[in-house]
């Protein structure tokens, strides 16, 4: 017997289910899973009408892409942060705006050059070693934490640096 449509909610929606498998090359790597989704959420809300709030999605490839957009928003604001407490801890420190910036560019350089290995590692494996695809030569959600562990790292071994050259001169 065919009846009219289930209504699920109060203003007289219908609950609609798609099940899709992105294809081996939308998996092979991050920015193609990223693509995918992107592109699937486009397609909902221009031609299916959804808006965005509408839209639920789920599985590993949507995990992963989500948490690393929010990584890389996380990231952004706490870089900001930890520059600004990075510059006023050199300052109260050694009360010298030269030394402070000696520090700090110490401690810039370093995490830079963290993410500089990364990449360039990915670079090796690729045209070095021949490999498809980086595999351990990228950046990833747990990696996105790297560069401010190796800043703090690098900015509390300059100022220790610098305070035993001070030690040193004074004596």
């Amino acid at each position: 017997m065919v009846g009219p449509p289930r209504v699920t909610g109060d203003d007289g929606s219908r609950t609609t289910c798609l099940i899709a498998y992105l294809s081996p090359h939308s998996l092979s790597t991050n920015l193609a899973m990223r693509g995918a989704i992107e592109r699937l959420e486009e397609i909902a809300v221009t031609e299916c009408g959804l808006k965005p709030h509408q839209l639920h999605m789920g599985g590993p490839p949507v995990d992963n892409i989500t948490i690393d957009i929010e990584g890389e928003k996380t990231l952004l604001r706490l870089a900001g942060l930890s520059g600004i407490v990075g510059l006023v801890l050199s300052y109260l420190c050694f009360r010298n705006w030269r030394l402070t910036g000696v520090v700090l560019a110490t401690a810039i350089l370093s995490a830079g050059a963290s993410l500089a290995f990364v990449f360039y590692y990915g670079v090796i494996e690729v045209f070095g070693w021949g490999a498809s695809a980086p595999r351990l030569g990228r950046v990833d959600a747990i990696l996105m934490s790297m560069p401010a562990v190796v800043y703090v790292l690098a900015l509390s071994g300059a100022i220790h640096l610098v305070n035993y050259y001070r030690d040193a001169r004074r004596e």
